[in-house]
């Protein structure tokens, strides 16, 4: 008797998700969105993505999915793909009073912070989704990728704290966090986490400050305003926040702004 091909039921935080994101972000439109969670990659070989963290992006992984989100009837061509640790989150959600509403909150605050990778990298004006499919040549790094984001990392003693995590992140994530906010008022913009002690960075609410009035371009594709120089006073911020870090270690350059 053949067997049934298993069936994928797209979960309700995932629904909320996407339907948020692509509210307030019109960088989307036109492009499919994959939240994978990671609940479902257990056991499959590209489960050795999920390093440490709760949430993960990449410009290739919707590529790199492609043959889960097949299996599961999702696949629809090139687009922003994360993977977002469910069952930590949900791990995490259940020692708090409102367990369900805290899991999906935090879901979507996932969610944002990759799609803030996203914005800087990978979409709208910074787009490299060039192609509606991915084709075989493009396929056939799987296992090269897959091999190079398990390889084990040196040690650079004059890295970072924010690697990935600079100026431009923080300026994407800081309209996401007030566009949701905006759109979903029972959401806590909390959830999107940027700045702060974990980075050596001022805290995010002084990184949205020093934006001003740019943040009330709430209708503009967030890639766009990337795109036109930053406030001066946000740039001199970051600025600050790197010298400081510096001054505690002078080896260090300058990697990201």
């Amino acid at each position: 008797m053949r067997k049934k091909r298993p069936t994928w039921r797209v979960a309700n935080w995932q629904i909320r998700a996407e339907a948020a994101l692509r509210a307030v972000a019109p960088d989307l439109r036109g492009w499919p969105v994959y939240l994978v969670p990671r609940s479902a990659l257990i056991g499959t070989a590209v489960d050795c993505l999920c390093g440490e963290g709760i949430g993960w992006h990449h410009p290739s992984y919707d590529i790199v999915l492609r043959p889960v989100l097949s299996l599961m009837g999702l696949w629809l061509g090139r687009g922003f793909a994360c993977i977002i640790d469910d069952v930590a989150i949900r791990e995490r959600a259940q020692r708090v009073s409102f367990a369900a509403q805290r899991f999906s909150d935090e879901c979507l605050g996932v969610a944002a912070h990759e799609l803030a990778h996203g914005l800087v990298t990978s979409i709208g004006v910074a787009g490299l989704f060039d192609s509606p499919e991915a084709d075989a040549d493009e396929l056939a790094p799987l296992g090269a990728f897959l091999h190079s984001a398990t390889a084990p990392l040196e040690p650079d003693p004059d890295e970072v704290p924010w690697v990935g995590h600079g100026a431009p992140f923080l300026r994407a994530a800081a309209h996401l966090r007030l566009r949701l906010a905006r759109f979903d008022r029972s959401w806590d913009p909390s959830h999107l986490g940027s700045g702060g002690f974990l980075y050596a960075l001022s805290e995010a609410a002084a990184y949205d400050a020093a934006l001003g009035p740019e943040l009330e371009r709430t209708s503009a594709p967030i890639s766009e305003i990337l795109a036109s120089p930053p406030p001066p006073a946000f740039e001199a911020l970051f600025e600050e926040d790197d010298a400081r870090f510096r001054r505690r270690r002078p080896t260090t350059a300058i990697q990201e702004r």
